[in-house]
């Protein structure tokens, strides 16, 4: 639902439209991420999400959407939305996967977000998945490799507020290794969370992680810079 600030739909767009314009020489280098906060395709804001996209588009702005729905891809905004050519060029869609439906009861299927992603990537649309967080390295592979055929790119981060111990040193750093590398093989790209580095670099000398570190990107899509 909507904050109460906000009063209704299109009194949120008119603010976000005005946020826009004002910096709108920023947001067209830099582009808008919808949302890591909240879902912005929620049945109940969906419509809000669309309006904004389609604002975004027509100002040459790229838009980056985080979601944990499959359902809106049936929705009629986002079918027309896959008719635009316009729009593939500007719209990238990410679902967050970890592989435990039981952890997300009021979120889509893992298995139904992925489709959704393949529906997406198969008309176009650039596509990327949020492995995050991490809640065992099992079900993480899993999406990854149920994925590899409709992911462009993958970013890897793990649980906060747990123990230290709760990532195995030998076999997250055996984890991290082979899904860099199964990722990387099959033509795509990866982005490791700094929590994901740091445990990386408890598992390994540093020239071994830092040589598994150089298959990736930074967080602004570059590539990787090694420690000198």
């Amino acid at each position: 639902m909507l904050k109460k600030c906000l009063v209704n739909e299109d009194k949120a767009l008119e603010i976000f439209c005005k946020e826009a314009r004002k910096h709108i020489e920023v947001l067209k280098k830099y582009g808008v991420f919808l949302s890591f906060s909240t879902d912005p395709m929620l049945t109940e804001t969906r419509d809000l999400t669309f309006s904004a996209i389609n604002f975004c588009i027509s100002n040459d702005i790229h838009v980056k959407v985080l979601t944990k729905n499959a359902d809106f891809i049936l929705y009629d905004r986002m079918k027309n939305l896959c008719g635009s050519t316009v729009a593939r060029d500007y719209v990238e869609f990410g679902f967050t996967l970890t592989g435990r439906d039981d952890m997300e009861p009021k979120a889509s299927s893992n298995h139904d977000r992925i489709e959704a992603m393949r529906l997406l990537y198969q008309r176009g649309f650039k596509t990327f998945a949020s492995i995050e967080p991490v809640i065992d390295w099992t079900h993480s592979k899993m999406v990854i490799d149920l994925s590899l055929d409709c992911c462009n790119h993958y970013k890897i981060g793990l649980r906060s507020g747990v123990k230290k111990d709760y990532y195995s040193v030998l076999r997250s750093g055996m984890a991290i290794q082979e899904m860099v590398e199964k990722i990387v093989a099959a033509g795509r790209t990866v982005y490791l969370k700094e929590s994901t580095r740091a445990l990386l670099r408890r598992c390994y000398i540093e020239e071994e992680s830092e040589r598994i570190l150089s298959k990736t990107l930074d967080i602004d899509g570059n590539p990787y810079k090694t420690i000198k």
